[in-house]
């Protein structure tokens, strides 16, 4: 029987969701880094682009996890933004990183994810629920 429906399964949305995080936050710094290499950007302003990359890679990231599966959207928004930090926890211990700033990062993927969850709690863009007319005779 061939499939209908468009949702993917938890854990393949999930997946592609923290791949587009890591991916976004690749691109985002590699902007950042020639930014601050052409001296368009001082080293000052460094963490607070970071911090804007982050959001906006965890909102796109956690957002398409949850387009792709249509169920259960907090918990795929939390298993996503858990699997993003716990990524960049082990890239930054790879690294030999300290442990410096860690709290501005947790927020900063806490903020994105939640930001990405508040148009689907509420429905925005959906239209709602439509009533149904009934033609009387």
């Amino acid at each position: 029987m061939k499939r209908k429906g468009l949702a993917m399964s938890m854990p393949a949305g999930i997946l592609l969701g923290v791949g587009v995080s890591v991916v976004l936050l690749c691109m985002g710094c590699a902007i950042l880094t020639s930014l601050v290499s052409n001296g368009k950007m001082d080293m000052d302003e460094l963490g607070y682009g970071s911090m804007a990359v982050l959001v906006l890679s965890s909102m796109a990231g956690s957002s398409l996890a949850m387009g792709k599966v249509s169920s259960r959207l907090f918990l795929v928004c939390s298993v996503t933004v858990a699997g993003f930090l716990t990524l960049l926890f082990v890239f930054g211990a790879i690294v030999g990183g300290t442990l410096q700033g860690v709290w501005a990062t947790v927020f900063s993927v806490m903020i994105g994810g939640g930001i990405s969850l508040i148009p689907k709690i509420f429905a925005w863009g959906s239209g709602g629920r439509k009533r149904k007319l009934h033609h009387y005779r």
